[in-house]
């Protein structure tokens, strides 16, 4: 004789239903307002009985409350809705920090941000895009590093191993690409049609590959 399942003892037609594994990680509080689980909106919830495990009457006839795949965990720590996090700034290693500001300020259109002398040959050196706030950063700053040591000389010009290291949008393609053109930017690959936009790949000083992407044509 096969075992009999259901909800507050009324006994379920049929074999002994699966239950998703996922069930089986859900504690019994689950229709109870204090759980840790809320409901998505849309969902139809009708719980037969206060702090009612759904674990005990996954069948179609036995229970009257809805699968509960349709519900979610609600996060435990109401302050982590608040919590912003942001990429504001990227290191980029160069060999000389002058060349380096004169590629991206002189040549891209770069706005220097910062240049503080921190001693020794040292300096914090810092390029935005053009466009970028500094008051109220809207997107990332690069930090140009100078290498000391061969371990870091080795990475100029080779940030990511070859691949794209940046991907500088601009609002007018055309403009960027023949003022970029003109100022002697070496263009790896020509200008493309893509799903997200145009985009052209060039070189920095040192060969990082970046990429220059604008709306569609």
């Amino acid at each position: 004789m096969l075992p009999r399942f259901g909800c507050g003892g009324v006994a379920a037609a049929r074999t002994r239903p699966v239950v998703p594994a996922i069930l089986n990680t859900l504690p019994p509080l689950w229709a109870d307002g204090d759980s840790l689980y809320e409901k998505q909106p849309g969902a139809v919830v009708r719980p037969l009985r206060p702090n009612h495990d759904p674990r005990s009457c996954f069948t179609r006839n036995a229970c009257s409350i809805a699968p509960p795949l349709s519900w979610r965990v609600r996060r435990s720590d109401s302050r982590r809705d608040t919590i912003r996090h942001r990429l504001f700034q990227l290191a980029l290693t160069v060999l000389d920090y002058d060349k380096a500001i004169a590629f991206y300020v002189g040549v891209l259109g770069f706005t220097l941000i910062e240049d503080t002398d921190l001693g020794n040959d040292k300096r914090w050196v810092r390029v935005a895009p053009p466009g970028y706030d500094a008051e109220n950063p809207n997107g990332a700053a690069l930090l140009l590093a100078r290498a000391v040591t061969d371990e870091q000389r080795a990475s100029v010009g080779n940030q990511t191993g070859g691949r794209v290291f940046l991907f500088l949008e601009t609002d007018d393609f055309k403009r960027d690409f023949d003022l970029y053109t003109s100022r002697g930017v070496h263009f790896v690959r020509a200008p493309a049609e893509e799903p997200y936009g145009t985009v052209a790949v060039f070189a920095d000083l040192y060969g990082n590959l970046i990429d220059l992407i604008g709306p569609r044509g």
